[in-house]
């Protein structure tokens, strides 16, 4: 039976066990029948029915009268019906792994309301694993109806030169969230990115400020464009503060893209601790590693900050204000991102650049002890 939290509803619990189930589950694979989950888990089958509404409308699952319910085969297309638009100017895509990520969640969210501001229809496209967004490519083909599309989160492998020469032949702005190599030799295909140098160097920068010389750093995120940009600003943190890049204390373990970054930062943050005693500070990648990092210093029996201090980057829910202790974080405001994303779509790509970079800022809370 469900133990409810106080915070959530019993439809909004279930929801978040079986979008677990869901995840674990093979496409096309029978879901339990409203009556069995409601009976396992103590609810009345019309929570187990909303839940199950949502879930279809999300579109995570299928619903087929008499046969049951599906989980839903990837690569699929939503169309965001929202406040009825008889008369749009047009569609928009966009298309994102299908993977838990609160950043991932935040964006599509905000392009629903741009959308929505813009008087756009949105379709949202979910990708697999192993996509190779030949979804998205087919979809361009048959509509003409298409004004844009929005590609957030993707895995650089997955964008070689043949296919963004083939996004670009579309003539309509194709603009990536995320950072990729040689954008600007394209007429339709834009780049908007955090600073990622930065947000590397801000954090690094502010350790060494605070008197941390023996730093471990988790890179709890698959290797990417962005990664890559990341160390080049932690790099230049420590050559600014007269120290070298060997002197930063790092694991062999790495992360591969589709793994839980959350669960990565607390595999590398047990692993450089268990190894390093002498450890005063973590530079973690993002804010679910530095999760998982905290749960490594609490089975260490160690605290933040006055063992080991922790800074990050991104935001989760709000709850960086939340965690004991609040964690020290760089942020990219992700309305600014996407507001930016919708004002190419808009103005058909007549932008200064291809590539466009937001900046980000620190926030200081209570995660770094000043050691000097």
């Amino acid at each position: 039976m469900l133990e409810f939290a106080k915070r959530k509803s019993r439809h909004v619990e279930l929801k978040e066990l079986l979008l677990k189930k869901i995840s674990s589950s093979s496409a096309n694979s029978l879901l339990p029948s409203e009556m069995s989950l409601a009976k396992k888990h103590g609810v009345c089958r019309a929570t187990v029915n909303k839940a199950m509404v949502e879930l279809e409308q999300e579109g995570y699952v299928i619903r087929r009268a008499g046969k049951g319910t599906f989980v839903a085969p990837r690569d699929r297309t939503i169309v965001h019906s929202g406040i009825e638009q008889p008369r749009t100017q047009g569609d928009v895509i966009v298309a994102y792994p299908d993977f838990f990520s609160y950043t991932l969640w935040e964006c599509v969210h905000l392009s629903e309301m741009e959308a929505l501001k813009n008087n756009l229809s949105l379709i949202s496209l979910k990708l697999n694993e192993n996509s190779k967004l030949e979804s998205l490519e087919n979809i361009l083909k048959k509509s003409d109806n298409i004004v844009g599309a929005i590609l957030i989160g993707l895995i650089d492998k997955t964008l070689t030169n043949s296919l963004l020469n083939r996004l670009d032949s579309f003539n309509i702005p194709v603009v990536f969230s995320g950072s990729q190599k040689k954008i600007n030799t394209y007429k339709n295909v834009f780049m908007i990115t955090g600073d990622h140098k930065k947000s590397g160097y801000l954090k690094m920068d502010y350790l060494l400020k605070h008197g941390h010389r023996k730093i471990g750093f988790v890179a709890n995120e698959p290797k990417s464009e962005a990664g890559t940009e990341h160390i080049k600003g932690i790099k230049q943190a420590l050559y600014d503060n007269n120290m070298r890049w060997k002197d930063l204390i790092q694991t062999d373990m790495n992360t591969r893209a589709w793994e839980d970054p959350g669960m990565a930062g607390y595999k590398m943050a047990k692993d450089l601790l268990s190894r390093h005693n002498d450890l005063t500070a973590l530079l973690v990648e993002t804010f679910t590693g530095a999760f998982g990092a905290l749960r490594a210093l609490y089975e260490l029996g160690l605290k933040c900050p006055d063992d080991i201090s922790i800074v990050t980057a991104t935001n989760l829910f709000g709850l960086e204000e939340l965690t004991c202790p609040r964690l020290s974080s760089v942020i990219t405001p992700n309305d600014k991102l996407i507001e930016m994303v919708f004002d190419i779509i808009i103005k058909q790509g007549d932008v200064p650049s291809n590539s466009i970079v937001i900046d980000s800022e620190l926030t200081e809370r209570e995660s770094v002890k000043d050691i000097n």
